[in-house]
């Protein structure tokens, strides 16, 4: 059920459990929680495995207890895609757009190669390396996999202080795409060298929409959650940017007192129909925001850019604002089989006879629970597509 490895890779005697909490995320990393007696503990485990699924989960945290039916120890911490995080931008990185699948390839390598590997994994051709601005060099070794999946096309952008993996996951989510480390464990220590490299793995989940269903027809979930919410939500929005005074525009400029002081400000103006409250007709709630544009010099030559990234940041500003829809569900291995029939990623079809909806969706997030023979299993989607409601008869 779980390989147990040490630092160097090296599969060790598998410790016999009370409870694995394994937790797998689409567009986050995953994460954890391994339960045992004391006397199986083996101080040397720094991976698991769980066989079966693809990806590896780094030891990082041990909590030994005393209870009254005995002395208990709890592994936990994040899969190898934590390593990621590891490494962060000094500087903002205006968004660059990279089209066709070699150039995003190349651009994956360069850019995976130049944040968290402290030296290059040569991988077909030999990429001239750029200042990307970041501190880290976390792993010793990194590359691209060569059976990964790249979208088309893929726009890379990062925040002053942002990690590499989380500019790389929002690149991939934006597409639709999620990344799994693959270990690259080292034979032996070498001073200031890491003992881990990585293998980044990108990949989709497939479309099964009209192949894999989910409801009571089909006797496969035993509980059902759904939830929407509609209580934060914005569909209009004003982006205010501070101009200098030497900022000269055939726009309007407002004027304003800040801090003892009269500003100048330009706004961009969006709207969101899809954002708008259910039931209330035409009704726009608005909001605010101060867009704090970087990564490009605010002057008047650069305006059309600036209200680009404007209109970006009230996209940005809107989601942060989305209407909330999701669902989960406790399934029952029966018709539909996980990790036979569909896999974490996939897009299937939810039917709720009770409230007579039904979606189509994501799966982002897999909680499975292993206990001696048993295994739970756990849906999370994403945010739902509504579809027109049919009642199944199966």
């Amino acid at each position: 059920m779980i390989k147990c490895l040490n630092k160097f890779g090296e599969e060790l005697k598998m410790i016999d459990f009370v409870e694995l909490q394994w937790s797998r995320k689409y567009f986050e990393c995953g994460s954890f929680v391994l339960y045992m007696a004391a006397k199986d503990y083996d101080p040397d485990v720094k991976y698991i495995q769980c066989i079966g699924r693809p990806e590896t989960a780094m030891v990082q945290k041990v909590v030994y207890e005393e209870k009254n039916n005995g002395e208990f120890v709890t592994l936990s911490g994040f899969f190898i895609d934590k390593v990621l995080d590891w490494s962060a931008y000094t500087i903002p990185i205006s968004t660059m757009t990279f089209t066709g699948k070699a150039e995003v390839k190349k651009k994956l390598t360069q850019w995976l190669l130049e944040t968290v590997s402290d030296k290059y994994a040569k991988q077909g051709d030999v990429y001239e390396k750029t200042n990307w601005n970041v501190i880290g060099g976390t792993v010793n070794g990194a590359r691209l996999s060569t059976d990964s999946d790249v979208p088309n096309e893929l726009s890379i952008s990062a925040e002053l202080g942002e990690s590499t993996g989380s500019a790389m996951r929002k690149a991939l989510k934006s597409a639709g795409y999620t990344l799994i480390c693959r270990p690259i464990f080292s034979a032996k220590e070498e001073p200031g060298k890491s003992l881990l490299g990585i293998e980044l793995h990108i990949q989709k989940g497939k479309d099964l929409r009209d192949d894999v269903f989910f409801g009571e027809a089909w006797g496969n979930i035993s509980k059902c959650e759904y939830a929407y919410d509609e209580s934060g939500v914005y569909s209009g929005f004003l982006a205010s940017q501070e101009i200098p005074d030497d900022f000269n525009t055939p726009n309007e400029v407002h004027g304003y007192w800040k801090d003892g002081k009269k500003v100048r400000a330009i706004h961009e103006y969006a709207f969101f129909e899809d954002n708008m409250p259910s039931g209330l007709g035409h009704c726009v709630p608005f909001k605010v925001f101060d867009a704090n544009i970087s990564g490009v010099e605010i002057k008047s030559s650069n305006e059309s850019l600036i209200r680009s990234k404007m209109r970006d940041a009230a996209k940005l500003e809107m989601l942060n604002n989305y209407k909330q829809e999701t669902i989960s569900v406790d399934v029952l291995q029966h018709r539909f089989y996980y990790l036979k029939d569909y896999d974490l990623g996939d897009i299937c079809t939810i039917n709720i006879d009770s409230i007579q909806k039904e979606f189509t969706s994501r799966l982002v997030e897999v909680r499975e629970v292993h206990s001696k023979n048993t295994v739970k299993v756990e849906l999370v989607f994403g945010t739902p597509n509504r579809q027109t409601y049919r009642k199944v008869d199966v």
